[in-house]
């Protein structure tokens, strides 16, 4: 249980009291020292209207602000600079850095640092951008101060950012676009920033990296991409912020996006380093609940109904188990993770803008625990439909976890590619053995092969338009056989970015984590089998996420039942790559565990006799 999101939750539904006259006394009081530096900052603007109002609000907030300070930090930074650059990092340094964590570091809180000029800079430069943007007109001070006006996102550096992104960036949007249309212009913005490429790389943990690091270094995950993005459009007085959800309904992480509040009062999301911005645009992800980062006492605000449509319903619960509120969670395999928090009275739940279609499962804290007090449901367009538990039915199950669309496209890499073999390295007179025609469908495909006489040299060839991208490449005398033939690979197209874990010799290894992925299109490999050999059957897996039912490892199968929790339905040792269930109660959600290895495991429902994921 992730305690600190939970504190977040919670906190977002609390109200402070005080006015706001407390609040900035209570501020300047935790500036201890540097309290006359934010003394300045009001006097400077005392004056000056809607700017005294501006300098409030980031002083009444500021004390919850902070960056870190300690050893290691630019290190760590500093590699990352490095994968910018050649977009790859030896092992040596993965490994001695993969344990770094920033979390027990220094903390440094602005209202203890932060200089009167700073402050004061950052605010006549935001109001600038604000009034002179034609798209702003319709832009209240309260959105500007969400949306420009804010010196910083969460935990990066205190740097003095907004000018140098501004005389950067300034001359290059007028370059691009000088019309009204908010979205034509982040779209023109944008388009441009992901030609200057980005490299992903999520490997260490790290706090936001920073408004002047970014400027000239593309590189982390959603999060940098989104914290870029908005130094770039809050430089040039373009109202944007980020938008969120914790944790994943379909899979096992977190998300960032990005918004730009449109001239129609919409809000618009956008992710710059996939898609390009539009109206109407969708990622097609399942979100569940979506906040807005917010700068303030209220860290982040529920805008689900942005994304949803507004939606109220109530839920049945265990009254007996409840107290006067009700945690509504999200499945992962280690626990339910809450992402919302609802009022409770006499067995029922009021839950308010949920996604439709998304499962849930009502919750409380028992014994600093949180414990189901209800059976999953999902919100259909007839209404809340329950997971129940009825009569038994028969169950084959292919997969664990949903089959991702990355993974399809992995799969599809070796559409095209054709096996040859032959009697001499160069292929000459060579026989062709197999071409792939379409995408799998599963991971372990079994081929049987007819070649005409013995061949001791293989070689394996993608397409013309495509790289080489296979896990395995296994070769048998016969169909009965179950040892594949010793090969071994003479020579291959390079790997990608010269990575030696991505290798010609990966794709005969006998590892289904490993895999063979070319730098360039029609990448090969060659296999001598050291004395001709009958080919009479070939198995060969794509490269996927080894989330299909894998022979010889353990599995066991549960399903919810409501405040009794999960209930096991028995283990298995896989066969094949199936498994039958022959006791599984109809319309009750599955969970399908691999006991001996991966991590990655979802919910899912039985539906005309298939396997079904939530969103496929």
């Amino acid at each position: 249980m992730n305690w600190a999101k939970l504190g977040v939750l919670v906190s977002m539904l609390l109200l402070c009291a005080c006015t706001h006259n407390e609040r900035l006394e209570r501020a300047l009081e935790f500036a201890g020292e540097n309290r006359a530096e934010l003394e300045k900052v009001l006097v400077h603007y005392k004056d000056s209207g809607l700017k005294l109002d501006a300098a409030r609000f980031l002083i009444e907030n500021m004390p919850q602000y902070y960056s870190y300070q300690g050893d290691g930090l630019d290190s760590v930074k500093a590699l990352m600079k490095i994968v910018f650059i050649k977009r790859y990092l030896d092992e040596k340094s993965k490994k001695k850095w993969s344990g770094f964590s920033f979390r027990n570091m220094k903390k440094v809180y602005d209202a203890k640092v932060i200089t009167s000029d700073y402050l004061i800079e950052n605010i006549d430069l935001a109001f600038d951008v604000w009034r002179e943007r034609p798209w702003n007109i319709k832009v209240t001070f309260d959105e500007f101060c969400q949306l420009i006006l804010p010196y910083r996102i969460d935990d990066e550096p205190l740097e003095n950012w907004r000018k140098v992104y501004k005389d950067r960036y300034f001359v290059i949007l007028d370059s691009l676009y000088q019309g009204r249309d908010v979205v034509v212009a982040v779209d023109s913005l944008t388009l441009m920033m992901r030609n200057e490429k980005w490299a992903y790389y999520t490997n260490f943990s790290l706090p936001r990296l920073g408004a002047m690091f970014l400027l000239d270094n593309r590189v982390g995950g959603c999060r940098e991409s989104c914290d870029l993005t908005i130094y770039v459009l809050r430089s040039l007085g373009i109202p944007s912020g980020i938008d969120i959800y914790r944790y994943s309904p379909e899979n096992q992480h977190g998300h960032l996006w990005n918004v730009v509040k449109d001239t129609t009062g919409s809000y618009i999301p956008f992710w710059f380093s996939e898609d390009r911005i539009k109206r109407g645009g969708n990622d097609g992800r399942k979100k569940g609940k979506v906040y807005r980062i917010c700068y303030g006492e209220q860290r982040e605000k529920d805008v689900t109904a942005e994304y949803f449509g507004e939606n109220r319903t109530h839920v049945k619960v265990d009254g007996s188990q409840c107290g006067d509120s009700i945690l509504l969670g999200i499945f992962s395999p280690g626990g339910w993770v809450p992402v919302d928090i609802s009022e409770h009275k006499d067995g029922e739940v009021l839950v308010k803008n949920i996604e439709p279609g998304v499962i849930f499962m009502p919750l409380t804290m028992k014994n600093g625990k949180l414990k189901e007090v209800g059976f999953p449901f999902r919100l259909t367009s007839e209404g809340v439909s329950y997971f129940h538990p009825g009569e038994r039915e028969t169950a084959c199950l292919w997969r664990k976890y949903p089959v991702r669309d990355y993974v399809r496209r992995y799969m599809s890499g070796v559409v095209g590619s054709r096996i040859t073999v032959a009697d001499n390295i160069g292929f000459k007179n060579s026989e062709l053995l197999y071409e792939i025609q379409d995408t799998p469908v599963i991971n372990y495909n079994i081929v049987a092969c007819h070649p005409t006489k013995k061949y001791r040299y293989v070689q394996y060839k993608a397409a013309e338009n495509k790289r080489a991208e296979i896990m395995e490449l296994g070769l048998y005398n016969s169909m009965g056989e179950k040892e594949a033939l010793e090969s071994k690979v003479i020579y291959s197209s390079a790997p990608r970015l010269g990575d030696k874990n991505l290798a010609g010799d990966k794709m005969c290894d006998g590892n289904c984590l490993t895999y063979f992925l070319s730098e360039d299109s029609a990448g090969y490999v060659v296999l001598d089998l050291g004395r001709p050999e009958y080919i009479g059957k070939m198995v060969y897996i794509p490269r996927n996420d080894d989330n299909f039912i894998s022979p010889g490892d353990m599995y066991e199968l549960f399903y919810q039942n409501g405040s009794a929790g999960w209930v096991s339905l028995g283990k298995q040792m896989a066969q094949e790559q199936q498994l039958i269930y022959k006791n599984v109660p109809q319309n009750a959600l599955l969970w399908l565990r691999d006991l001996s290895r991966g991590r990655e495991e979802q919910v899912f429902w039985i539906e005309n006799g298939k396997q079904v994921f939530l969103g496929k």
